[in-house]
């Protein structure tokens, strides 16, 4: 495996997890400033 392609695998990979922690804060984050009773958009 090249260099190149190892770099891109690692990018990958650190992408998608960056991008579940951020939803999963997002989420959190509108569990707690959401009124109760109301639906979030």
């Amino acid at each position: 495996m090249a260099d190149t392609e190892l770099g891109y695998e690692l990018m990958l990979r650190c992408a998608a997890l960056i991008a579940d922690r951020l939803q999963a804060t997002r989420l959190r984050l509108l569990d707690l400033y959401t009124p109760h009773g109301s639906v979030p958009s």
